[in-house]
């Protein structure tokens, strides 16, 4: 299995000229180019090795690998450094090692030498054929994308943008060449203020100046646009299959790498019109100078590091010394577990599947809360399915079996989603039921239900429901009532939360009642529910308790935390307020039912949410898998947990099909006559 490329942006010394040792030269563009991209691979080396949570690090990483790609393919160096070659295969065989001595992608720097192999052949195509051995180029290497990321790390992906630098040089080149042919016409050497004419950039061996003069058209700057409209995009696209990335870091990632684009399209090798004191001249230079040195050391004492370091985690550090209560040794014999360990989390991967069964099982040992209350022996969990996993057991194999252990705790929480070998896309299992609510309107049927919501508010005096400064939040009113659809509870500044609210807030003085709808809600931040809540908050009160998961035994927790509700703005709203709810609320949702519940003035109608409270806890199995589970208990004010039953509603009231079909949102209606009765 392919190794992740733990954000590796791998320097190459992309040199090509000679520093003189006698008098400090200038720092140049490259110096600054390259001391960006190791403090972002530093920085996504950092994240991957040592940082649980490494997805804000992650982002910054992937500014490195294209940069140190675009300089090899810039640089007109053709020689391959011994160094090169050794400093590739050690770190290779460590990254191997830290995966059991599985197969690995070779290091990113084998791939450069490779690269600065080709680029000579490479250069010569396009200056006899331009946009036809461009678009043969292109079309060769996204072919080969999927065996060429198993050979080198970044394979093809990566040699998309040595390409690109490739193609920059050449168009910058020709346009000093264009500068020095009108700076040497007849008679231009006797102008005072003319110097003499340069030597032109060097061509590559058997390039005629006619070849080298068609770089001075306009194809050679729309050749160089072209190598960087396909890179970045194919970047992005393989960046986010093997990543992930939620929607906010991902559109950081390609806002990022649009910016690192727009800066490398003005690249030209030479001194920087920013030159700082000698003193940070000097340590720019050297990067500049030792990039290869700098990254090969810090990855190596990554590695090394992350191979006899235990993983630290946060919450675990609280966990009181324990030992795992052992399944019974006569029934599983030598399969038992041994005495807990702190979980993998970011560890180098390992593909063997014992190893990756121990590590699941474990991790929910030691921090799920929830065995008792969904009635799952997990020891016996334990009896079932370990003997079911052996050396030889298959991906595919280790999944179902996987599958099958966490199936009984029906938690939409726990999740598991694998890259298999063979399958474009990652294959992924809860074990949660689908709710009711999206049962009965699956197949587009939720969208037609909210167009029902809209023509009764309509139909009752309400204005169009209208999307506010916070894009979660849907907001109408009528003479006497307002109402607020919630969409979800996170994706959102703080800021502009406060702002929508407080232009919301505007209405409370000439309102009767208020109706909330959370219907659908699938969570989000706390924080973001209870800013929400203390618009419509008379005092003080208890919104919920929280404790964390944090070792074995049932007693392992945090202490219990309280939050807290109490007014905030200028105004609040104090008088009847229906809450709307379903069975399709989760999470953070559920949080914010929750705590609306504490208020005395709230009438909550509907069905119960879902019944899964906590937020995730995000992790990695040693083989690369990510699986989440919940590891928090919610309680209520007075300490009752709904954890499995949800919030219940204080009317029962349900959609359904028919709903669409007469025109009516029923609970809209309900809320209606609630807040007039």
């Amino acid at each position: 299995m392919t190794r992740d490329k733990k954000d590796r942006g791998d320097p190459p010394d992309v040199d090509d000229a000679t520093r003189s040792k006698s008098v400090s030269p200038p720092v140049d563009d490259t110096d600054w180019l390259k001391t960006a991209a190791i403090l972002f691979v530093s920085i996504g080396h950092f994240g991957y090795f040592f940082v649980e949570d490494a997805r804000w690090w992650s982002v910054v990483g992937r500014l490195a690998a294209p940069t140190f790609f675009f300089l090899i393919g810039y640089a007109r160096s053709r020689t391959v450094p011994l160094n090169w070659i050794w400093l590739g295969l050690i770190l290779t065989v460590l990254d191997s090692w830290n995966d059991d001595w599985a197969w690995v992608a070779p290091n990113i720097l084998l791939s450069f030498a490779v690269i600065r192999l080709a680029r000579p052949h490479v250069e010569r195509l396009l200056e006899r054929y331009g946009w036809a051995a461009f678009v043969v180029l292109v079309c060769g290497l996204l072919a080969v994308l999927p065996l060429a990321a198993k050979c080198f790390d970044y394979g093809s992906e990566g040699w998309l943008w040595a390409l690109f630098g490739l193609c920059q040089r050449r168009y910058v080149d020709g346009r000093a060449n264009a500068q020095l042919a009108g700076a040497s016409t007849p008679g231009s050497a006797s102008q005072p203020g003319i110097a003499p004419r340069a030597e032109p950039p060097s061509l590559p061996d058997g390039t005629s100046a006619r070849a080298q003069s068609g770089w001075t058209r306009p194809n050679a700057k729309l050749i160089r646009l072209a190598a960087c409209v396909v890179a970045a995009p194919v970047f992005v696209w393989q960046e986010q299959k093997e990543f992930s990335f939620p929607p906010l870091p991902f559109t950081v990632v390609v806002l990022e790498l649009v910016a690192l684009s727009v800066c490398l399209c003005l690249f030209r090798r030479g001194p920087s019109r920013l030159q700082p004191p000698e003193s940070a001249a000097g340590v720019v230079r050297f990067i500049g100078r030792r990039t290869l040195l700098i990254y090969a050391v810090q990855l190596a004492g990554s590695e090394l590091l992350v191979r006899v370091l235990k993983d630290r985690d946060e919450e675990d550090s609280l966990a009181p010394p324990a030992v795992v209560p052992l399944p019974d040794r006569a029934q599983v014999g030598s399969l038992a577990p041994p005495p807990v360990a702190g979980d993998h989390g970011q560890r180098p991967m390992t593909s063997d599947p014992e190893k990756n069964f121990e590590a699941l099982w474990k991790t929910f040992h030691n921090r799920y809360p929830f065995f008792e209350l969904r009635n799952v022996d997990w020891n016996k969990q334990y009896e079932i399915y370990r003997p079911q996993v052996t050396a030889k057991t298959s991906e595919e194999e280790l999944f179902d079996v996987l599958r099958r252990m966490l199936d009984p705790l029906d938690d939409g929480h726990v999740e598991l989603k694998a890259k298999l070998s063979g399958h474009r896309e990652p294959r992924r299992f809860t074990p949660e039921k689908m709710p009711a609510f999206h049962r009965e309107f699956s197949g587009g049927g939720i969208k037609q239900l909210f167009e029902t919501t809209r023509r009764t508010l309509i139909g009752h005096g309400f204005g169009e429901p209208e999307q506010t400064a916070a894009w979660m939040l849907h907001y109408s009113r009528s003479a006497e009532f307002g109402y607020i659809r919630i969409l979800e509870l996170e994706g959102i500044g703080m800021a502009t939360l406060t702002r929508a609210l407080d232009k919301i807030a505007r209405d409370f003085d000439g309102l009767k009642g208020f109706i909330i709808d959370i219907r659908d809600n699938p969570g989000g931040d706390d924080s973001t529910a209870i800013a929400i809540i203390n618009r419509f908050c008379d005092r003080k009160r208890v919104a919920f308790r929280r404790k964390t998961k944090i070792g074995p035994g049932k007693d392992a927790f945090t202490p219990l935390k309280t939050f807290h509700l109490h007014p905030q703005g200028d105004a609040q709203f104090v008088g009847p307020i229906v809450l709307l709810t379903s069975d399709s609320v989760f999470s953070g949702g559920e949080a914010f039912a929750l705590a609306m519940r504490q208020l005395p003035y709230v009438t909550i109608v509907g069905d119960h949410t879902n019944g899964i409270f906590s937020y995730q806890l995000e992790k990695k199995l040693p083989n690369g898998w990510e699986y989440c589970l919940s590891y928090q208990v919610y309680l209520s004010a007075d300490n009752v947990c709904y954890e499995g039953k949800g919030v219940p509603a204080d009317i029962e009231l349900l959609n359904t099909k028919a709903d669409i079909a007469r025109g009516v949102d029923p609970l809209i209606t309900r809320a209606l006559e609630v807040l007039t009765g």
